[in-house]
Formats: structure tokens, sequence, C-alpha cells
């Protein structure tokens, strides 16, 4: 039985594996599962570290072939950049909330509301907010 094999077998019984960064095998899953597949893993564990070595890489091709290339310093910009946004609703909201003079439990609901607020529209609401504060403020 192949590492590939024998991964896909423990699986049916409910065991999850992970590679860690230091090439270790994270197994979640129920216990009796894991008492059961043991042996058998620790005997194979060098095939199964390099089996899900293997996987990963192909996933990680797929993801070139799908014509997505992951660049983590892009996935830092689009997270601060989306964390800034946020930020800035969160502000405008406060302010927004001042010029209407709305009680702080209206407010603490806006913050709510905002806090379950799909990214999406972010951009949307922050022209939204920034509008309806030039109205106040005219």
């Amino acid at each position: 039985m192949s590492a590939a094999t024998l991964i896909h077998e423990a699986e049916k019984d409910g065991l999850r594996f992970a590679l860690t960064p230091s090439r270790t095998i994270k197994l979640t899953g129920p216990k009796d599962a894991a008492e059961k597949w043991a042996p058998r893993l620790r005997e194979r564990k060098a095939e199964i570290v390099e089996s899900l070595a293997a996987s990963l890489a192909n996933e990680a091709d797929a993801e070139h072939i799908d014509g997505y290339d992951y660049d983590p310093e892009e996935a830092v910009r689009f997270w601060q950049g989306l964390t800034a946004r946020i930020d800035e609703c969160d502000r405008l909201i406060q302010v927004l909330c001042h010029l209407r003079g709305d009680t702080d439990e209206h407010r603490a609901d806006l913050l709510a509301v905002r806090k379950r607020m799909a990214p999406v529209h972010i951009d949307r609401d922050l022209a939204y907010l920034k509008t309806q504060i030039a109205n106040r403020a005219a």
C-alpha cells in the first residue's frame, strides 16, 4: 500500500493529516481511529511526510495552472488596505453619530452591524457615510 493510499484509508476513518513547517505530521480526528492507525503511520512516517509534501506542491502547481499566483507581499497589502478601510468606516460611523446626536447605544448597534458587514461592501458604505457626513456638515 502506498503512502497516499494509507493516508486516504486513514482519512476514511475520520483522521486528518497536516504537514507542519518543520515537516512533522499533525494528525487530528477520533481517538480510536488514531490509536488504530498509529502503528502503521509510525512505520511509514517518512513516506507519509513526502506524500503530504508532494500533495501540497501539486496544490500549489494547480493554483499556478489556474492562473492564480500567490504573492505573500500582495496578500499583506490587501489585508492592510482592508483593515485601514474598516478602521475608516468605524471612524466615520463615530463622526456621523456625533453629528446626528445619536445615543451611545445606537452608535454601538451601528458598529456591531459593521462587524457583520461583508468586506465587499466596505467601499460602498464608506461612500455613503462620507455623503451623510457632508450633508450634515453643510
